[in-house]
């Protein structure tokens, strides 16, 4: 089983990194599918993380 390991922003799902793919000795045969393993790191990511503070109030 071919696998790629994708790593996203846990809150707003944005790309942080896609991992080359580890290959085995069916890659690029017909039918067969490399299957992503996704991990969530983070929080959110620069463009979302300031919608995110502004979405929890200040006098907490």
């Amino acid at each position: 089983m071919c696998v790629q390991v994708v790593e996203r922003y846990s809150v707003c799902g944005c790309l942080y990194h896609k991992h080359q793919i580890d290959t085995c000795l069916l890659y690029g045969k017909g039918g067969h599918a490399v299957q992503q393993k996704i991990v969530l790191v983070g929080y959110a990511c620069s463009a979302h993380s300031e919608q995110a503070t502004k979405a929890v109030p200040n006098d907490l």
